[in-house]
C-alpha cells in the first residue's frame, strides 16, 4: 500500500513539474505579447522625428536664413510707388547701403525679407511714402515672383529654370493673370513675353537668370 502511494505521489509530483514548464503564467504571457509591438531599433537608426524636419513651408525663400555681410551686393526694388526704382548696391564696410531719400540704411545682419520689411517702415515712418513695395535680392541665384500668382516670393534656382517653370512654382497664375503680358526684369533690361504663346509652342520658353524678377501683369476686366 505504501509502494502504490509513493508511486502515486511521484507521478503527480512530475505532472505539476511538467504544467510549470509549459505553461506560461499570466505576467510572462503578458511580457510576451508586448515584446511583439516594441518597434525595431533598425527602422530608424538615427532616431530621426518628424518634428526635425519642421513644418513643409512651400518654395524657399532664398536669403530668409542667410545673413547679410558687407561685400554682400544686393539689388533693392522699390515698387508700388509713382517713380519704382532699382538700385545696385554693395553692402559697405559698416554694414549700410544707400537708398534714395532716406540715405544710408542698415542692413547687415538682417536677412534679405527682414531687410525688406526694415526699408520698407524706414519710407513710411518718414513720411516719404503711404505705402511701398521693397524687394531685396542679394546675389544669391535666386529669382523672384509677383503680382498675378498664387505664391509670391523669392525662390531657389537650382538647375535650369525656364519662365514658365518658374510661374508654376510661384503655384501658377490667378484669375486675373495676363498671361500675354508677363515682365521680366533683368538689372537693367525689361523684357516683356507672351506667356500663352510659350505654352502653345509658338514662342520659346526664356531661361531665368539668378536675381531676376518676375511680374505677372493683371488683365484688364471688361
Amino acid at each position: 500500500m505504501m509502494k502504490f502511494l509513493s508511486i502515486h505521489m511521484t507521478l503527480a509530483l512530475m505532472l505539476f513539474m511538467l504544467g510549470c514548464v509549459g505553461t506560461p503564467t499570466r505576467q510572462e504571457d503578458q511580457t510576451h505579447r508586448m515584446a511583439r509591438y516594441v518597434p525595431n531599433a533598425t527602422s530608424n537608426p538615427a532616431g530621426i522625428t518628424s518634428q526635425e524636419f519642421g513644418p513643409d513651408v512651400g518654395p524657399e525663400t532664398v536669403g530668409q536664413h542667410h545673413q547679410l555681410v558687407p561685400g554682400d551686393e544686393v539689388r533693392t526694388s522699390l515698387r508700388g510707388i509713382p517713380n519704382p526704382e532699382d538700385i545696385q548696391n554693395v553692402v559697405d564696410n559698416t554694414g549700410h547701403i544707400t537708398l534714395p531719400l532716406i540715405g544710408q540704411v542698415q542692413v547687415s545682419g538682417l536677412s534679405a525679407s527682414e531687410a525688406e520689411r526694415f526699408i520698407e517702415n524706414a519710407y513710411v515712418d518718414g513720411g516719404y511714402y503711404r505705402s511701398i513695395n521693397v524687394i531685396v535680392v542679394s546675389k544669391d541665384r535666386s529669382y523672384f515672383v509677383q503680382g498675378e500668382v498664387n505664391i509670391q516670393g523669392r525662390f531657389r534656382l537650382s538647375g535650369e529654370v525656364t519662365l514658365l517653370k518658374a510661374i508654376s512654382e510661384a503655384g501658377g497664375y490667378t484669375p486675373f493673370a495676363n498671361r500675354r503680358n508677363v515682365k521680366v526684369i533683368r538689372g537693367d533690361e525689361v523684357l516683356f513675353f507672351n506667356a500663352r504663346n510659350i505654352a502653345n509652342g509658338r514662342d520659346p520658353d526664356p531661361m531665368i537668370q539668378a536675381n531676376d524678377i518676375i511680374e505677372v501683369l493683371r488683365r484688364r476686366v471688361l
